[in-house]
């Protein structure tokens, strides 16, 4: 089963998504990845968790409910504009309360190429979360990169299923269908990679 929410597919604008450090994001129109629009983020490499955000806590910030201790896939569109780099997607969980527990850390995307690829990860929520907020793809390191980001999904299970966005790709064979490419794809876990302060 898919979950579905806001603003996940840049087909109308970009907010609530906005720049972290010194990037910048915009709305791409011209050539998205799906649809009519996607994010085109652009890190200049002056420092590493360069990229695009979702909201660090305001209320205006896309917050995603999930069940406790529930296996989930995350999954979204990326294609750079030059092979090799790494990006790293995060989200946040939080308590009912909005109490932080953790930063989910995936495994990194390393683009094989330049064609569009769909990545995901699967990881199991902790004992008291009950929502996600602060999705991120950001750089781990300084890098220079310019990156596109569309289509991001959540599905129960250690599966990514068919993306269900109203700016889904085409059929098999289509545009902008390219699924499995690059390291950090269909990655069984997160590497128990958990940050927590």
């Amino acid at each position: 089963m898919s979950i579905t929410f806001p603003h996940r597919d840049y087909e109308d604008a970009l907010a609530p998504w906005t720049a972290l450090l010194t990037s910048t994001v915009t709305h791409e129109t011209t050539a998205p990845l799906l649809g009519t629009g996607s994010a085109k983020v652009i890190t200049p490499g002056s420092a590493g968790f360069e990229g695009m955000t979702s909201g660090t806590g305001t209320a205006d910030d896309m917050v995603v409910s999930v069940n406790a201790s529930t296996e989930y896939t995350l999954s979204a569109y990326v294609r750079t504009e030059a092979a090799g780099g790494t990006l790293r997607p995060r989200v946040t969980e939080r308590t009912a309360a909005n109490v932080f527990i953790a930063n989910i850390i995936f495994a990194n995307v390393v683009p094989a190429d330049t064609e569009t690829a769909r990545y995901s990860w699967t990881w199991t929520t902790g004992a008291t979360a009950a929502f996600l907020r602060d999705f991120r793809m950001m750089t781990p390191t300084a890098q220079a990169r310019t990156f596109y980001v569309d289509g991001w999904q959540l599905d129960v299970g250690p599966t990514a299923l068919t993306y269900d966005g109203s700016d889904a790709p085409a059929a098999a064979g289509g545009a902008n269908l390219i699924v499995g490419r690059g390291v950090g794809v269909s990655q069984p876990s997160v590497l128990g990679v958990r940050s927590v302060s």
